[in-house]
């Protein structure tokens, strides 16, 4: 079961005076935050991030294997930040978390194991091929551990495309999967977030290096922690001796499968930034399942909000929002002096509820930060390509939570969306998104969504259904009401799974209603048996047997031979004369 700890929501606040983010950052890149921004508005800027359900360690650690315990030392967070042997005496992890780089199959793998089994990616038939991997980035790794029963760690697995072409020689696809585990101060590690991400990207040559003398420092003045590594990063996904990988937009619909040995404690709901999915899950053993994903990869817009003084002067709601979130982050001089840009998830609790407790919706009605900002969110002009699968903190309820597996997987490409499990209401499967009307490169954005989910959960939301194929409505309705028309297709039910879609609907805050049905079994009459009027008794006529004919017999002599002739009408041979005559 994947859920929140340390903050219900990350807010970045920061004044537009900050300088970039220093070198060997691995924390969220914010430098479009206020690269973009006009020096006299308040800007909210949505993007998604790594670890979503954990917070800062997520971040500190999201890009490599390795450990992040509570330091007891005054003005740090982190310390330790690696060791390759959890179960040594050396690492002592009493308080924390691992994050662990699921590293790829080895050829002697066992089922046990939690691994990258395979990567395929379709051709321009659709037909899949099996992409090659070339190697394991070398950051640190970090062996299994007995005690926390937690898997082993490595690093980034690059793979190269099945045919390369001299346009695309430099080109590969890195395979990051990440397990986030939380160790409690009794020694259990709980698994709380998992994040899958395909990444296409051109290796470019250059000064560049592994990292070196990776060091947790803690920033008072920006608020957070960052890992370093003393050489500039920016721009690249992943570097290595004398290698840079840049990143290189997916070709939107462009389609892949990942197959993974995964965890069996990966339960609950995923979301995926991906359309058209299947998922296939079968048991490994006692510990892991055979987890494989299909999907298209898509374009997500960031978002955001600028927010002018007047703006909020003129609204109490919009004032009292930008309060909570830059006063809230400690900004000096808030609202009088100082503008503020803040990073906030595109999936995050707050979005379209208003959680008790939470600092960002403080004094706002229900309904979450939507409503208030709607009118102001633009799409940010930068294209997003994905392909990625990450947990969600929420669980369902009902039919719709079982701790015990994993229940199912929403993806979408809508800028904002429900950070969990759709509800179920009326009958109907409900999910809210919301996004600008328009694109990145300010052409209409029209928004996908799927849904896959196992099929014994479907007939457990519909208690009266069978085997039988299964119907779709997709209904999504605009924030102002009205209906709008998409293309929906119930795409499969098989191997035990269900998976539908809709498309082609626009933005800005629609609400999706998937109702499911099935026909009402047809009984095929029974035709009785026709009435057949009794014939009459049938008449055989027997002809008495003919008399019988006698036999008689005569004796017939030839000098002195005789011979005795039986018959009807017995008469002697030739030469022969009848006795007595």
């Amino acid at each position: 079961m994947l859920r929140k700890f340390f903050r219900s929501a990350l807010v970045i606040a920061l004044t537009i005076l900050v300088s970039t983010p220093a070198w060997g950052s691995i924390y969220v890149d914010i430098t479009p935050t206020y690269k973009g921004a006009p020096g006299n508005v308040n800007r909210l800027y949505f993007k998604d991030s790594i670890h979503p359900a954990i917070g800062f360690t997520g971040f500190v650690l999201s890009k490599y294997t390795g450990i992040s315990q509570e330091a007891a030392a005054a003005g740090s967070v982190f310390a330790d930040a690696f060791c390759d042997e959890p179960d040594s005496p050396n690492c002592k992890v009493s308080y924390g978390s691992i994050n662990i780089l699921v590293p790829p199959c080895a050829v002697g793998s066992l089922p046990t194991a939690v691994c990258i089994r395979g990567l395929d990616v379709a051709d321009p038939l659709g037909n899949f091929q099996s992409a090659i991997l070339d190697h394991e980035v070398a950051t640190p790794k970090l062996a299994a551990s007995s005690t926390l029963k937690t898997p082993a760690g490595g690093g980034i697995s690059v793979w190269k495309l099945p045919t390369q072409s001299a346009s695309n020689v430099n080109s590969v696809l890195g395979v990051a999967i990440s397990l986030a585990f939380d160790v409690s101060r009794d020694h259990v590690a709980v698994l709380k977030d998992f994040h899958a991400r395909l990444i296409s990207a051109d290796l470019k040559s250059g000064n560049y290096r592994l990292p070196e003398n990776l060091a947790v420092d803690y920033f008072p003045t920006l608020g957070r922690s960052e890992l370093r590594g003393g050489y500039p990063t920016t721009g690249c996904e992943w570097t290595e001796a004398g290698l840079c990988a840049v990143k290189h937009e997916f070709t939107d619909g462009h389609r892949f499968a990942l197959t993974m040995q995964m965890d069996n404690r990966l339960t609950g709901w995923l979301f995926g930034r991906m359309k058209d999915t299947s998922v296939t899950l079968q048991a490994l053993s006692s510990t892991t399942n055979l987890l494989r994903v299909e999907g298209s990869a898509i374009n997500v817009g960031a978002g955001q909000a600028d927010i002018s003084s007047a703006d909020a002067q003129s609204d109490s709601q919009v004032s009292q929002l930008l309060t909570n979130i830059c006063k809230g982050a400690a900004l000096k001089g808030w609202p009088e002096s100082t503008y503020c840009v803040s990073v906030l998830e595109q999936g995050d609790s707050f979005l379209f509820t208003s959680p008790a407790g939470e600092y960002v919706t403080k004094g706002l009605p229900e309904g979450g930060v939507v409503p208030v900002i709607q009118r102001f969110l633009t799409s940010a002009p930068e294209q997003n390509s994905q392909w990625e699968i990450k947990g969600l903190p929420g669980a369902g309820r009902g039919c719709l939570n079982d701790p015990a597996t994993l229940m199912g997987l929403v993806t979408t490409n809508s800028m904002l969306y429900s950070p969990g499990a759709p509800s179920f209401v009326d009958d109907s499967l409900v999910y809210q998104v919301a996004g600008a009307h328009l694109g990145f490169d300010g052409a209409l954005f029209k928004g996908t969504y799927d849904l896959a989910m196992r099929s014994e959960t479907v007939r457990c939301l519909y208690p009266g259904f069978t085997t039988a194929p299964i119907k779709a409505t997709v209904s999504v309705t605009s924030s102002d009401g009205t209906a709008q028309n998409v293309a929906t297709e119930l795409v499969n039910e098989r191997d035990g799974w269900l998976t539908l879609s809709a498309k082609n609907f626009t933005f800005s805050s629609p609400t999706i209603r998937i109702k499911l049905t099935q026909d009402a079994a047809v009984i095929p009459a029974v035709k009785p048996a026709p009435m057949v009027s009794p014939s009459p008794p049938v008449v055989i006529a027997v002809k008495p047997a003919p008399a019988a004919t006698a036999i008689k017999a005569i004796s017939c002599v030839k000098g002195k031979t005789i011979k005795k002739v039986v018959g009807v009408a017995p008469r002697c041979p030739a030469g022969f004369k009848k006795q007595g005559k």
